[in-house]
């Protein structure tokens, strides 16, 4: 991170440093897209669009990724990251890298 805080990506450009306090932010300044469903106006073709679609299939053999509770959970965390570094946004596969960060440590089986 240099004196303001951010911290230089790949190609050079700055982001912030990653902090809880961050991307509490985030989700605050973007709470109305969090609370949007598939029908909202806007919906199709977009970054949360995308993510809905592939949290409902990870890990769809684990019961910790069969609630409500976990699928809203991991949408948040990989929107959080999305509207973080727009450069990268969401990735098919971002969510099993995401999921096993949720996990509860023991568990997985």
């Amino acid at each position: 991170a240099d004196a303001t805080g951010r911290g230089a990506s790949a190609t050079g450009a700055t982001a912030p440093v990653c902090n809880e306090e961050h991307f509490r932010q985030l989700v605050e300044a973007h709470v109305a897209e969090f609370e949007q469903t598939p029908v909202s106006p806007g919906w199709e073709g977009s970054v949360a669009e995308s993510i809905h679609k592939d949290v409902r299939r990870t890990f769809p053999g684990l019961k910790q990724f069969g609630t409500e509770t976990s699928v809203r959970s991991l949408w948040r965390v990989l929107y959080a990251y999305s509207l973080h570094d727009p450069e990268v946004g969401y990735c098919q596969g971002m969510n099993f890298v995401a999921g096993v960060l949720l996990l509860p440590p023991g568990e997985g089986g």
